[in-house]
C-alpha cells in the first residue's frame, strides 16, 4: 500500500517518523436483470 503522506514529529532529541495511509475502499455494486424463464440477462435497445 502506498504512503499518501509522509511527515516526522519532532519533541525535542526524539524524532519519529508519520506516514498516513488510505484505508478507504470504493466499492460499487451492480446488479444484473435475468430472465425468469431462461435465466439470460435481459438487454434493453
Amino acid at each position: 500500500m502506498a504512503v499518501a503522506h509522509k511527515s516526522a514529529i519532532s519533541v525535542g532529541m526524539l524524532y519519529i517518523p508519520v506516514g498516513l495511509y488510505k484505508t478507504t475502499k470504493d466499492i460499487s455494486v451492480s446488479f444484473n436483470q435475468l430472465c425468469k424463464d431462461t435465466h439470460e440477462r435481459v438487454k434493453y435497445k
